[in-house]
């Protein structure tokens, strides 16, 4: 059985205990621009919009995690990670429901250049890609012969690669994370050859990733993109080096998945190839 540091629970304890005051006594702005939208950054200025105020959408989780905005569909997911399950938003009617259940403790989401759900999983150590027909294919859950460690936060880039953080986290019986089997990483997908490669080395957790914007015309340049790191650790970047193992359709079996129902395996199909 898994055991957690005495340490660690107790502040994960805390830390829950005071998001959950803070969020009791939450109420709504009534003025803008709204006084909780703090700009740390003068650069960020242009972009906020002083007429938006921070809303409560949803209430009742215990982990929420993930967002991704699906502006075709009107909708807002996110992963509700302790209680296994993916939760959907209406910005028409404000309902909350449940999107997927089990989730296989799904962490980070975001959408690929085709619009597709992208997730981060912690039970099954991976990162999947739900079609459009609702099946589901994995596009990544090994690296150099051994299983991931808990996928936890995923972006998209402009080119259609897909970045994700794989920190050492664990064991964590909570949100189902396995004892780390490798170092904390942060991988880059190929979107041809769906080859993974490892863009950043740390011995320290990292989890947010975030994409620059950039034309067509710049993704010949490296992408835009990096890890939450620290000073000492920029000076220390390596460069990256190209993993062996082949990934995504090219070497993992296709899920299928229908909400509400558990995934099961099916014979490994061609490789998607609509990319911009």
């Amino acid at each position: 059985m898994a055991i957690i540091a005495r340490r660690g629970l107790l502040a994960g304890a805390a830390l829950l205990g005071a998001a959950r005051a803070a969020g009791a006594g939450w109420e709504p702005s009534q003025r803008v621009p709204d006084p909780a939208v703090e700009v740390l950054d003068p650069a960020f200025a242009r972009y906020r919009l002083a007429s938006a105020t921070v809303e409560r959408v949803a209430t009742g989780l215990r982990w929420a995690e993930g967002p991704v905005w699906f502006g075709d569909m009107g909708s807002l997911l996110f992963s509700d990670v302790v209680n296994d399950r993916i939760m959907k938003w209406e910005e028409a009617s404000g309902a909350l429901s449940v999107f997927r259940k089990p989730s296989n403790y799904a962490n980070g989401n975001t959408r690929d250049r085709q619009g597709r759900l992208i997730t981060c999983q912690h039970k099954t150590r991976s990162v999947t890609r739900t079609e459009h027909d609702g099946t589901i294919t994995t596009l990544m859950d090994r690296f150099d012969g051994k299983p991931l460690n808990s996928p936890n936060d995923v972006v998209c880039h402009s080119d259609g690669a897909v970045w994700f953080t794989d920190p050492a986290f664990g064991p964590n019986p909570h949100e189902s994370m396995a004892a780390p089997e490798l170092p904390g990483n942060v991988y880059r997908i190929d979107p041809v050859t769906g080859q993974a490669g490892i863009r950043r080395h740390s011995a320290r957790p990292r989890q947010g990733l975030a994409a620059s914007l950039v034309t067509r015309r710049s993704c010949r340049n490296p992408p835009s993109l990096r890890a939450q790191r620290s000073k000492s650790e920029e000076r220390r970047a390596r460069r990256p080096r190209a993993g062996a193992t082949p990934v995504g359709p090219l070497a993992n079996d296709r899920h299928r998945h229908h909400p509400g129902r558990h995934e099961g395996r099916t014979a490994a199909q061609g490789e998607d190839r609509d990319h911009p």
